[in-house]
């Protein structure tokens, strides 16, 4: 029997991934295994304390419809962001975001660190991601990778690195896990390019080794 993940907001891209490595994408949330929130607009800076600067692009409607859902379930049920998805789970588990970091948004490819599965592999990723996320220290940081000079946030100081310094420090936190929320953060995108991809076989490979999948109750 494949098991049932519910795609919130229904992502064609995603849902065919899933579809494709031999899950049941349902339209019912109350039937799903697991949650998947995908891709979109900035996390609104309050969730986590902070002002917006002006290179955050929020989606607040979204982001109320999204925590309404959390709301819904128990805080155990299993949970997997992609991108902005990721990043809202590790708001809702604790986290707070750098509001703005270069390096990640150009689309290409780049190589991530594994930390915690397979430790110091390298898979090439894709990401269009402009923020990164900060996890508490109640996170499994799984994976790394070392693009972004700049980081900026509100009240935080300005942080920026050296170019030739980018390359040695694995510092951008890429992929989380939250056992208390039962939340798994990937920021880069395992649905673009072709199927079972590098970036897509690590996604499922770190999902299956995390996630605790379970059934919905009532």
């Amino acid at each position: 029997m494949p098991r049932a993940i519910y795609v919130v907001g229904g992502d064609r891209q995603v849902s065919n991934m899933f579809s494709n490595h031999g899950y049941n994408v349902t339209q019912n949330f109350r039937e799903a295994e697991a949650l998947v929130f995908t891709g979109g607009a900035d996390v609104h800076p309050f969730l986590y304390g902070e002002r917006e600067l002006k290179q955050t692009q929020t989606d607040w409607i979204r982001d109320r419809t999204e925590l309404n859902l959390l709301r819904r379930v128990p805080s155990q049920f299993p949970k997997i962001g992609i991108c902005r998805g990721g990043q809202f789970l590790n708001v809702a588990s604790g986290g707070a975001m750098w509001q703005h970091v270069d390096g990640h948004a150009e689309g290409k490819l780049h190589p991530m660190r594994l930390d915690g599965l397979d430790k110091g592999r390298m898979v090439e990723v894709t990401s269009t991601h402009h923020q990164m996320m900060i996890p508490t220290a109640e996170a499994t940081v799984i994976a790394t990778a070392a693009k972004s000079t700049v980081k900026m946030g509100d009240g935080r100081p300005y942080n920026k690195r050296k170019p030739e310094e980018v390359a040695e420090r694995f510092e951008d936190t890429e992929v989380v896990y939250y056992e208390h929320s039962n939340s798994l953060c990937f920021q880069p995108h395992p649905e673009y390019g072709v199927l079972n991809n590098p970036c897509q076989r690590v996604f499922f490979e770190i999902m299956n080794e995390y996630v605790q999948f379970k059934q919905m109750k009532g």
